[in-house]
This record gives C-alpha cells, structure tokens and sequence, in this order.
C-alpha cells in the first residue's frame, strides 16, 4: 500500500469515527499533518517544486487574505487594471 492509499485510508477511518464533528476535523488534520510530514511524502512534493502545509481553517483564510493583499498591491504597482 502507497503513502496516498494509506492517508486516505487513515483519512475515511477518522472521518467515520465517534466523536464531536470538532474532534473529527482535529483528528483529520492531524492525520494530513502526519502525511505531509512523512519524509517519503516531503520527498516526492519537493520533487515537484511543492512544500506542503497543513493548516487550520482560520490559518489558510489568514494566509489567503494575506495573498489577495500582496497581489493587489502588486498588479497595482505594475499597471494592472482589472477588466
């Protein structure tokens, strides 16, 4: 079994486990993170020019809002008008 077909197996199993829909969700993002973690999984994303990382969902907006933000400024500072 593949690092992939063991995360979703491990992904499906924690998804139908007991528990508050919070501890659900906490589990699953502690089993992406252990994923993303492993070095055979940090290997082969690195070999694709990615770095992955796991993120609580007030983390990704934060980072996405940051983004947005960034960009704006930098199209406006190239000339970039929307159309």
């Amino acid at each position: 079994m593949g690092e992939g077909d063991r995360a979703m197996a491990t992904s499906a199993a924690v998804s139908r486990a007991e528990g508050s829909k919070a501890d659900r969700k906490a589990r699953e993002r502690s089993v992406v993170r252990a994923v993303l973690d492993s070095p055979d999984m940090r290997q082969r994303l690195l070999g694709v020019g990615l770095e992955a990382q796991s993120s609580t969902p007030a983390e990704l907006f934060t980072r996405q809002a940051n983004l947005i933000t960034t960009m704006t400024a930098t199209m406006k500072a190239a000339g970039v008008e929307p159309e």
